[in-house]
């Protein structure tokens, strides 16, 4: 009897110290949520935004409206990865961030944002120079199709960059955000487009039409007129330029923010003269504006143009040369053709067009 006495007690202490549970409240999930735009408020779709807590990640992706909610558990985060489902480089960048680089180097003209001189950097060298701009002017005739630096770039909406000019100071944070339990943080982001310094993409109003040859003197840019290929259209907005180039049909696309602007057409040399001087415009928030434009010859004769350009040329390397032609007189040009001259050291292997011998 003693034994199971024993026995007995060993059991009931054992189920009062080990084995009655310990309850404690679940803590309640929070939320994080905001919105991805660029420096002008145009929302961005389609952004991958990755926060961690040190542990675990939560992955969520903007909709259309730029909008994001990700539901996570109380803590401190990080932004541990950001990227947009879009790495076209060339998508937002013309002849119009060429100027404006062109103007802060010159120092006519400085870049006024943080934003612009990132984007600016477009080899990702934490400074803006010449060779940002030759980049820039590859990436524009196809010579290159990419940057060193991501296609976009990202920042905290309410950071404040400590050197404005110098936004290479510090690295840019993406931490500290703070989620309560059963709580909501509003955590906005800014994104810019590398290479776009004007902030043209995105924009859904601007200007649009034809550029044609007066060949009547009326200055009225009739239909049967031929076109102008080539040719710059100019939209100037204060100290802001924006360009558009014509395309085979005379046709332009200027993307602009709305605004009050002056419109003109830069000729292509002085044997030509455009019918409308600078002149006054309005551009609304959303649509394109149709304003076709001609230019009259003072000089009835062709004009040809040969221009070459070459790589730093390697030995036992593929290396390819661009030939630029064109006819920027005011009457065709017969029988042309083109003569280069290529150094015995050189074999050339192919070429997209034809050549003679």
């Amino acid at each position: 009897m003693k034994s199971i006495r024993n026995i007995l007690t060993f059991i009931f202490i054992a189920s009062a110290a080990l084995c009655l549970p310990v309850w404690t409240a679940a803590q309640e999930n929070g939320n994080i949520f905001g919105k991805v735009e660029t420096p002008l408020g145009i929302p961005l779709g389609n952004v991958t935004i990755e926060f961690s807590n040190g542990s675990q990640t939560y992955t969520t992706t903007t909709d259309t409206s730029g909008q994001y909610s990700q539901n996570v558990p109380p803590g401190s985060y990080a932004v541990s990865h950001i990227d947009i489902n879009n790495s076209d480089y060339q998508q937002g960048v013309d002849m119009s961030d060429v100027f404006a680089i062109s103007q802060h180097l010159l120092l006519f003209d400085p870049l006024d944002s943080p934003y612009k001189r990132l984007a600016a950097d477009v080899n990702y060298d934490q400074k803006v120079t010449t060779i940002d701009l030759i980049k820039l002017r590859k990436l524009i005739f196809g010579l290159e199709n990419t940057f060193n630096a991501p296609s976009w770039l990202f920042a905290p909406a309410d950071y404040d960059f400590p050197v404005p000019v110098n936004p290479w100071f510090e690295n840019i944070p993406f931490a500290g955000i703070i989620v309560p339990e059963n709580g909501n943080t509003e955590y906005n982001i800014i994104g810019f487009k590398t290479g776009d310094v004007n902030w043209s993409i995105g924009l859904t109003g601007g200007l649009e039409g034809v550029v044609r040859a007066d060949m009547e003197s009326d200055c009225a840019a009739g239909a049967g007129e031929p076109p102008l290929r080539g040719w710059i259209v100019m939209a100037r907005e204060g100290n802001a330029h924006y360009f558009a180039s014509t395309d085979s049909s005379g046709y332009y696309r200027l993307s602009v923010p709305p605004g009050d602007y002056e419109l003109s057409l830069i000729p292509r040399n002085e044997g030509w003269l455009a019918c409308q001087s600078e002149f006054p415009i309005t551009i609304v928030e959303n649509g394109y504006q149709h304003f076709d434009l001609s230019a009259q010859a003072l000089h009835f004769c062709p004009v040809p143009i040969v221009d070459i350009s070459a790589p730093f040329l390697r030995r036992c390397f593929d290396n390819k040369l661009n030939i630029y032609y064109a006819n920027d007189g005011s009457v065709f040009l017969e029988e042309a053709y083109i003569e280069v001259e290529f150094d015995n050291f050189l074999e050339v292997s192919q070429s997209s067009l034809p050549w003679s011998s």
